[in-house]
């Protein structure tokens, strides 16, 4: 169900940046415990499962969600008692900086495809089942093998990555306009045309790219070497199968034309033509 543009962007940000000041006021002036943002992430949580709410209210609880684990993690990474958290502190500003920014960057470039589900939240069942994985790892080898989770150099690098992700993966999405969309179209639309321009100039597949860095580069910050490979891979074989999928119906819409922008033009990913 398409959603206009305005309403849903203006409440999305609103909610977000509110959750995080009132989290810091609470935190602030009448509790000093780091676990108060849990508890409250915890509630919203399963108001968000639950709850069969209206699309303005989803918007406002998913936007407040996210906020919650933005908030949770900054006071993960600047904690002094809970060392354990620092790292992951960072990953769930970047998790959740994601998931927010994904359904802003679709509210003002794609509009026409807006929805509750721009968010991402509910990407796959395999999607956080491996998000839970990568936390299961950081923590088990945190307590059995600290020094894994110590190389500062690792962590800052896959920060860096994430943000390189996320710049091209938003920049794509700008680039395509109307024409980008989570779900590999299968009929073309009147105003369906090729985008050459921008990002799609130097790859033809610029947000997968993006999507592929910062999903690496999430894994780099928690020093995971076990997902870090994992994620390479599936994340990798993942892409390879929908870009396979997703230009077969790019060939039906354009023809040659697409045929000679794939000649000029790689696609982004490696060893994927």
């Amino acid at each position: 169900m398409n959603m206009s543009f305005s309403k849903y962007l203006i409440f999305s940000v609103f909610s977000f940046v509110s959750t995080i000041l009132t989290c810091h006021f609470l935190l602030k002036f009448y509790i000093s415990d780091i676990f108060i943002s849990c508890i409250v992430l915890f509630v919203i949580f399963v108001v968000l499962l639950l709850a069969p709410l209206p699309e303005i209210c989803a918007v406002v609880i998913r936007s407040s969600f996210l906020a919650i684990v933005f908030f949770t993690g900054l006071c993960g990474c600047n904690s002094v008692h809970f060392e354990i958290l620092h790292l992951f502190g960072w990953y769930l500003c970047v998790l959740s900086t994601f998931h927010f920014t994904e359904f802003i960057a679709i509210a003002v470039c794609s509009d026409d495809t807006l929805s509750i589900d721009s968010f991402l939240l509910n990407h796959s069942v395999e999607y956080w089942l491996a998000a839970i994985l990568s936390w299961m790892e950081y923590f088990v080898e945190y307590y059995y093998f600290p020094s894994l989770k110590h190389v500062a150099f690792i962590s800052k690098c896959g920060f860096m990555l994430t943000i390189t992700g996320e710049v091209i993966r938003k920049l794509a999405i700008y680039s395509a306009g109307k024409g980008f969309s989570h779900l590999v179209s299968t009929k073309r639309k009147e105003t369906h045309k090729l985008v050459t321009t921008g990002m799609y100039h130097f790859w033809r597949h610029p947000a997968y790219l993006g999507w592929l860095l910062w999903s690496v580069g999430t894994q780099l910050i928690l020093c995971n070497p076990a997902c870090f490979v994992g994620y390479s891979y599936v994340s990798w074989k993942f892409l390879k199968q929908r870009i396979q999928i997703e230009e077969s119906y790019l060939v039906q819409f354009f023809g040659n034309e697409y045929l000679k922008y794939r000649e000029k033009v790689p696609s982004g990913i490696p060893f994927v033509d």
